[in-house]
């Protein structure tokens, strides 16, 4: 399996064993929403072609996923994808994955991506990194996934915690702990 820094792993025998895990964790047979968390990341130690092969091979086991009613939703999960401009190394195109559903035809299912929004970066909404047709019109990553017809969840908003810790961020006295998982 191929294993990027020691904490990306994008072998589709590891992402089944996983899937298997979570719905018997989960008590359930179909999961809603699978993402392919932090594909942005693993452009660092990739080659262009390198990465179109993972890709492929990504919406390859989600097609087969899809189609045996494994999971019902997919999308993308990203911390810089979406916010920086195309030439940083961990830039990725929404239009590319939005082809890669076409072509493995999963697009009824890829209907969300997920990105940091939030008082400390607002590129999501400030930013058109993003490129919507031909003409290779620009958009910031919302307006993109509104053309696309995807859904939008934002994470982060205070910046993990780390706005609350330093006490950047004023909460007005409440208190409650930035180590909690959501």
């Amino acid at each position: 399996a191929l294993i990027l820094n020691n904490e990306y792993c994008f072998d589709k025998n590891y992402i089944l064993y996983e899937i298997n895990n979570s719905r018997k964790r989960l008590s359930v047979n179909t999961i809603d929403c699978l993402y392919m968390h932090n594909i942005d990341m693993i452009r660092t130690y990739l080659s262009n072609d390198d990465y179109d092969k993972i890709c492929n091979d990504l919406f390859s086991v989600l097609k087969e996923l899809i189609d045996k009613n494994i999971i019902r939703f997919c999308g993308i999960s990203t911390w810089d994808g979406f916010r920086v401009p195309e030439d940083h190394q961990n830039y990725i195109s929404l239009s590319y994955f939005i082809n890669l559903a076409n072509r493995y035809n999963v697009s009824q299912a890829f209907k969300i991506i997920q990105f940091p929004l939030g008082i400390w970066g607002t590129e999501a909404i400030t930013e058109k990194y993003q490129s919507i047709d031909v003409h290779d019109e620009k958009v910031n990553i919302i307006e993109a996934a509104k053309h696309y017809g995807l859904y939008v969840v934002t994470n982060s908003p205070l910046l993990q915690g780390n706005l609350i810790q330093e006490g950047i961020f004023d909460l007005q006295g409440l208190h409650f702990s930035t180590k909690a998982s959501v």
